[in-house]
């Protein structure tokens, strides 16, 4: 399987070390994933997502939507990730928010690149905070 950036034509800087923050957004599109709207594999992808990158969860809510789709928020000690998933559409929109030098961001969006299996992918990534 490729990697996130073997299929995205540019990937940002996903550190911005002058800031107080840096914000990514990430859209996957054309999603092979059959569980966009399993909680359990939803909440299973995170945990793994933010303990390879050094991320601490705080607090978690996992919504579900009928007749499908999910709306996922992560509390972190070093921000947030909030997500949308859209089965119908084969799309997922990612916001992922963190401060900290320890965090390695890049191993949180392989995981869920490998989650979603997008077959395209749209990163924009923005210094938070810069004085």
């Amino acid at each position: 399987m490729k990697s996130f950036k073997d299929i995205c034509n540019e990937v940002p800087s996903l550190f911005y070390p002058e800031a107080l923050g840096t914000e990514i957004i990430i859209e996957f599109f054309e999603c092979s994933c059959e569980h966009m709207s399993d909680t359990e594999k939803l909440k299973d992808a995170y945990t793994t997502a933010t303990q390879l990158s050094n991320l601490t969860v705080v607090n978690e809510h996992y919504h579900r939507f009928e007749p499908q789709g999910v709306s996922l928020c992560i509390t972190l000690a070093e921000s947030s990730i909030g997500t949308h998933t859209y089965p119908e559409y084969s799309y997922a929109a990612i916001n992922l928010f963190y401060c900290g030098k320890q965090v390695q961001i890049d191993k949180c969006i392989q995981v869920l690149f490998e989650f979603y299996q997008p077959k395209k992918i749209l990163i924009k990534s923005f210094p938070r905070g810069v004085f």
